[in-house]
C-alpha cells in the first residue's frame, strides 16, 4: 500500500503532520531550495507496483513529476517534469546546480544516468515606475539629511534639534523607532505561519506607553540631559555609563543585523539586486543622513517612513482582501477554521511562545527602547 501522508520534525516539539503529498513519492530524492521550499523529484507512485513481474524490462519507469513543498503555507505544487525518474538515490548541490546521480530508473535496474539542473526563479519585472519610486524615496531621505545639516550650529542642534521638533513628530519618531523590519515583516510572517500569539508583543508598546509618558519623559525633561547614559554617569559614575552604553550598542548591533537583512531580502527579491548590495546601500544611506542631519533628520525621516509603512500596510490589506473570494469575511472564516486567531498560549513550557514569555520579554524590551528613544526625542520638542 502506497501512502501519501507527510510529516515534519521540529526539535523540542517532535513530529507533526503536514499537508498530504498529491501522489506517493516513495524513495524520491529531495533537496531544500531557496528560503522556504523543498523540491521532491519523482518517486515511485505505486501505479505499476502490482505489475512489476509482468512488465519486467517494459516497465515505463517511475514518476517524473517535480513537486515543491512550501514550508510556510504548508502547500504542495507541481513545478516541472524530469527527463527521467530516478529513485533510491539523492539530490545534491554542485555550485548553483542540483545533481541527481544514478539511481533506479525502473524496478531492479540501476541507471548510470546523471541529471543536472539549475533552479531558476520566475520574477515579475520590477518596472521603471517602481524603480523610480525607490530611487526618489532613498534620495529624498538623503536630501533631508543635507537640508537639516545646514541648520546645525552647535552640539545641541545635532543632539536636540534646537528644541524645534513638534510634539506629534516626536511621537511618530518614537513609534517609528519601535516599528522595525521585525515588526513589519517577521512578525506578520510568523503569525501567518502559526497564530496571533506574537500579537501580544506588539501590544506591549501600548502597555508601556503610560510608563514612558508619566515617568520617563518628565524625569528626563527635568534633568535636561541629552541621553539616558548621561543620567547613568550623574547617578553613578563614568564606568557605569560606559558599560550601559556598550551593552546597548552590542545589543543593537545584533538586532540591526536582522533589521537590515529582512528589508534587504525583500528588496533583493523584487528588484533582482544582489542582497549584499541592498544591505550596503541601506546601511550607508541611514548612516549618512544621520551624521549629516543629526536628531532632526532622524525624527523627520522617521515620520516619513511611518507614513509610508502604515499607508503601505493599509493598502496591502485591502489589496489582499480584494484578491480573496469573499473578501474580509472569507479571510476571517478561514482564519477561525484553522485556529489562526489563537492569541493566548497558556503553558509554563519555556521552549514555546507562552503568554508569560511574550509579555515579560516584550515589556522589558520595549521599556529599554522607549527609554533610549524618548530621551532625545522629548528634549528636541
Amino acid at each position: 500500500r502506497y501512502l501519501n501522508d507527510a510529516y515534519r520534525f521540529r526539535p523540542g516539539k517532535g513530529w507533526e503532520k503536514i499537508s498530504d503529498v498529491p501522489t506517493p513519492v516513495v524513495a524520491a530524492p529531495s533537496i531544500a531550495v531557496g528560503q522556504s521550499h523543498i523540491l521532491v523529484f519523482g518517486g515511485d507512485d505505486g501505479e505499476n507496483a502490482e505489475r512489476v513481474w509482468e512488465l519486467k524490462d517494459k516497465h515505463p519507469g517511475f514518476s517524473r513529476e517535480i513537486l515543491a513543498f512550501h514550508t510556510i503555507t504548508n502547500t504542495w505544487v507541481k513545478m516541472g517534469t524530469l527527463p527521467a525518474g530516478l529513485v533510491t538515490t539523492t539530490a545534491v548541490r554542485w555550485g548553483d546546480n542540483i545533481v541527481i546521480p544514478g539511481g533506479e530508473d525502473r524496478p531492479g535496474h540501476r541507471s548510470a544516468e546523471v541529471l543536472e539542473a539549475r533552479p531558476s526563479e520566475s520574477k515579475a519585472r520590477f518596472g521603471v515606475l517602481n524603480s523610480a519610486a525607490v530611487v526618489v524615496y532613498l534620495c529624498g531621505l538623503l536630501m533631508m539629511g543635507v537640508y537639516f545639516s545646514r541648520r546645525e550650529k552647535s552640539t545641541a542642534d545635532f543632539f536636540l534639534a534646537g528644541r524645534r521638533i513638534p510634539w506629534w513628530a516626536a511621537g511618530l519618531s518614537i513609534f517609528g523607532t519601535q516599528l522595525s523590519a521585525i515588526t513589519f515583516m517577521a512578525i506578520p510572517a510568523k503569525t501567518y505561519a502559526t497564530n496571533w500569539v506574537f500579537f501580544l508583543g506588539n501590544m506591549c508598546i501600548v502597555l508601556i506607553a503610560p510608563v514612558v509618558v508619566f515617568l520617563y519623559l518628565p524625569f528626563f525633561r527635568r534633568l535636561n540631559i541629552t541621553t539616558a547614559y548621561q543620567y547613568l554617569e550623574k547617578r553613578f559614575n563614568l564606568p557605569v555609563r560606559l558599560f550601559g552604553s556598550a551593552a546597548f550598542i552590542l545589543f543593537q548591533l545584533g538586532r540591526m543585523g536582522i533589521v537590515l537583512f529582512l528589508p534587504a531580502l525583500a528588496l533583493a527579491t523584487v528588484t533582482g539586486v544582489n542582497i549584499y548590495t541592498c544591505i550596503l546601500v541601506m546601511a550607508l544611506l541611514c548612516t549618512v543622513y544621520t551624521v549629516l542631519g543629526g536628531i532632526e533628520a532622524v525624527i523627520w525621516t522617521d515620520v516619513l517612513q511611518v507614513i509610508v509603512l502604515i499607508g503601505g500596510a493599509i493598502i496591502s490589506l485591502f489589496v489582499i482582501a480584494g484578491g480573496v473570494d469573499g473578501g474580509f469575511g472569507a479571510i476571517v472564516s478561514i482564519g477561525r477554521a484553522n485556529a489562526k486567531f489563537q492569541t493566548f498560549n497558556w503553558t509554563w513550557d519555556a521552549t514555546v511562545a507562552a503568554v508569560w514569555i511574550v509579555l515579560i520579554g516584550n515589556l522589558l524590551s520595549n521599556l529599554a527602547f522607549s527609554s533610549s528613544a524618548s530621551c532625545s526625542d522629548v528634549l528636541s520638542i
